[in-house]
């Protein structure tokens, strides 16, 4: 991921001038970590797999539905492409690995190929593997959209988890998957995805790989010159380090200075001149190493043979003079053109040629052919930081590298082309923390892996995780998503492969004592009732109660409906004899599955439920769905549903919340007060003895327009209230609009689905 990737196979030597060099785009930091790059490495070409239902898996395939705005689900579908190979799928029972391509090109090598760590498990579990292409990456381009503005409103980590989230669902149906486990599979920047996919969605998989995950954002990254620190000890014990140090402290000296000595030692074609070119001439120099010890080898070399160079007189007088050697081994010094007829004497430096096939800093910046258009810079800037600074680092020896500063790495990025600064950058990192949890996130069923020389394992999980479930291993020696592939021999990578197996089984074994989070789905009917025709959609009740999200009740149905969406369900059951709840899902197209009475709660991506004349019952008001409150708990009792909660905490003295999830098979978490309000799917909760004037909640849904008022709540709490008090106000909506917005409105407008929002009606 997240290092720039590689702008050519080689290093880079300097500027054709000062004036050419001010007008190029910099794009230091726009360019992650490409598992390709990894699998050329690894010489891994292996596609050849044989699909034994007759679907040619090595061809792209195409997810017609994918959502485009998760928020808004009526703007539209775009087409994301995904492999899967069920070569070792051993049928109905048997698991589903899922791998999330990161911030790059997706290739059908992933589910092929024989040297991966992911399908060698996969061939021992029997599991059918399937690979889905991250939005705005390789060809699952929205719309066909590169546009910044389509950037800026449709990428973003969420988006991309309820893509994830949505693709599952299709999956599942169209491979008859009701019941398996599911493994997320996710390396660099993948990984803290399949880490927070578990997280938002722990209903859908079982278990997750987290492989060089840096889960914490973070603006200054000094931590991943210091992950490159170990590698050069590791390699080249303390004297490589030493001297590494002594020939960047030297460097620097003579880019401040502007020395003509790096014209003659490094192959600069002209002045560097300005703040920004030393700047970038530094930044290149650490890019050597941070390439070398990020993908283990580049240009050929790796940090071992960095340090021999370095270390060894032979090669120079000084560490300055070993590390002209061993930049000069790739790069050249800028050419002198071909003595044809012989101009007129200038005191300028000569210009490159392009008849020598080493490259030249100028000349290659210009030949770069990135297929990308920026969405990794705009993803740092958006939601990670990662500015991988120098000069703030403690034990590195880069930290001589005084134009490394977090200010100038900032002001060479393309934050400022988003309209991001410094306090805005921080507020975005800040911001992800929140929602995820940084090192401390708090999930089930994780194990974290990672090299101990990994420049990223510093914002990674390195200890045990918060949730004793969770896990995590680091290898000795082993750099970024080294365990991506199968170990050559015996060592610490075999022992920590095993390590991985012994985990993954264990998140099935887990999966396997309680019922399965995803049973057979409405849409499977014993009998199948009449699909009544299409009719006019009537006109949706407002006297409708809120409906659940995600939420299925299997079997008792009377009858189904083809809509295109929930809003005229309730309707349509109102107007059915003997219908008393209806859910609604995407099965052809939209279906309203009317029911006699609830059967057996599960939870089921993008499915919704409403009940219809709900009894009269023990005055608990409606639940919130896909909510957690942290903390609080006063006792707990194992239930199958989340049915009887609000009556095991009117029973016990000081409950006034309660918690229902799949822990354990089903439990009630019972609490004496709301804590901090977090999305958890397939959770559901109660307050009981709520004020007087209540409101029916909604979790993740937004209705659109017809505001009235805009109050700052740092959460939903208050909202209610105010909506109550606010002349004209029947609907509120809260999210983290500005650290936390009640938005109150007249009537509800179209319903969408907006992950961590919370809506809520005036009940009379």
């Amino acid at each position: 991921m997240l290092a720039p990737k590689i702008l050519v196979a080689a290093a880079l030597a300097l500027l054709v001038s000062a004036d050419d060099a001010n007008n190029q785009l910099v794009t230091d930091l726009d360019n992650g970590f490409d598992m390709n790059i990894l699998r050329e490495i690894h010489g891994d070409d292996d596609v050849d797999l044989s699909n034994r239902f007759g679907s040619d898996t090595k061809q792209d395939l195409w997810f017609t539905g994918a959502i485009l705005d998760h928020k808004n689900p009526s703007a539209g579908n775009w087409s994301q492409r995904y492999h899967y190979n069920d070569e070792w799928y051993g049928g109905p029972g048997s698991p589903v690995f899922l791998y999330i391509n990161g911030e790059w090109e997706a290739k059908a090598q992933t589910v092929a190929s024989s040297r991966s760590t992911m399908n060698d498990l996969a061939k021992k579990h029997k599991a059918m593997v399937v690979a889905v292409e991250h939005r705005y990456y390789g060809d699952s381009i929205p719309n066909g959209d590169r546009s910044k503005a389509a950037m800026q409103k449709y990428l973003s980590s969420d988006a991309a988890l309820a893509d994830l989230a949505t693709f599952h669902a299709f999956f599942t149906e169209k491979h008859n998957l009701q019941g398996a486990a599911w493994i997320a599979w996710g390396y660099s920047y993948a990984g803290m995805l399949s880490s927070w996919f578990k997280l938002k969605y722990p209903s859908l998989v079982a278990g997750a790989v987290a492989s060089s995950a840096p889960v914490q954002a973070q603006v200054d990254m000094k931590e991943y010159l210091e992950g490159v620190t170990r590698g050069l000890k590791h390699y080249g014990g303390q004297e490589c380090v030493d001297n590494v140090k002594s020939a960047m402290d030297s460097l620097h000296a003579l880019v401040e200075a502007d020395s003509d000595e790096l014209y003659d030692s490094f192959g600069i074609c002209s002045k560097l001149s300005t703040q920004r070119n030393k700047y970038r001439f530094e930044w290149m120099m650490a890019h050597e190493f941070k390439a070398m010890a990020q993908y283990k080898v580049h240009n050929g070399r790796s940090l071992a043979t960095a340090c021999t160079v370095l270390k060894n007189p032979s090669f120079g007088a000084t560490p300055l003079d070993r590390l002209s050697k061993l930049y000069m081994t790739a790069a050249k010094a800028c050419p002198t053109k071909s003595p044809k007829p012989t101009p007129a004497p200038s005191t300028k430096k000569p210009s490159p040629t392009t008849d020598d096939d080493r490259p030249i800093w100028g000349r290659q910046l210009k030949q770069a052919a990135d297929n990308q258009f920026g969405q990794w810079g705009y993803q740092t800037c958006n939601e990670f930081g990662f500015l991988q600074t120098a000069t703030t680092g403690v034990s590195s020896p880069f930290r001589g590298l005084g134009f490394l500063t977090p200010e100038n790495v900032l002001a060479s990025s393309t934050c400022a082309a988003f309209g991001i600064n410094a306090a805005k950058l921080q507020a975005n990192v800040d911001a992800t923390n929140a929602k995820n949890g940084g090192w401390d996130i708090d999930v089930e069923n994780v194990i974290f892996t990672n090299g101990a020389i990994d420049p990223w394992a510093g914002l990674s999980v390195t200890k045990q995780p918060k949730n004793p479930k969770s896990k995590y291993i680091v290898i000795e020696g082993a750099t970024h998503c080294e365990d991506t592939y199968l170990a050559n021999g015996d060592g610490p990578m075999k022992d920590a492969i095993k390590v991985i197996g012994d985990a993954v089984a264990e998140f099935l074994a887990d999966a396997a004592k309680t019922p399965a989070p995803t049973p057979a789905p409405t849409t499977k009917l014993t009998p199948v009732p009449t699909m009544m025709p299409v009719t006019t959609a009537p006109t949706p009740d407002s006297m409708c109660p809120p409906m659940e999200m995600d939420t299925d009740y299997y079997g008792n149905d009377i009858a189904a409906i083809r809509r295109a969406s929930a809003d005229s369900c309730c309707a349509d059951c109102k107007a059915t004899p003997g219908c008393k709840l209806y859910v609604w899902n995407l099965h052809n197209g939209g279906t309203c599955w009317l029911k006699s009475k609830k059967g057996a709660r599960t939870t089921y991506y993008g499915a919704k439920a409403g009940v219809i004349d709900a009894p009269a019952n023990d005055n608990c008001p409606p639940m919130e769905h896909n909510t957690d409150y942290y903390g609080n708990d006063i006792a707990s009792v194992p239930r199958k549903s989340a049915d009887d909660c609000c009556a095991d905490c009117r029973k016990t003295p000081g409950c006034k919340v309660y918690v229902w999830n799949l822990h354990n098979g089903g439990t009630c978490w019972l609490k004496s007060k709301k804590g901090t309000r977090s999305t958890y799917h397939g959770a559901m909760v109660g307050v009981v003895d709520a004020a007087p004037t209540t409101c029916a909640i909604e979790a993740n849904i937004d209705y659109y327009g017809n505001d009235v008022a805009a109050i700052p709540r740092a959460s939903s709490d208050d909202c209610c209230g105010d909506c109550h008090a606010t002349a004209g106000c029947s609907v509120w909506v809260w999210n983290r609009h500005n650290g936390g917005t009640c938005w109150l409105k007249s009537k509800k407008g179209n319903r969408s689905v907006y992950h961590g929002a919370i809506a809520g009606s005036i009940q009379a």
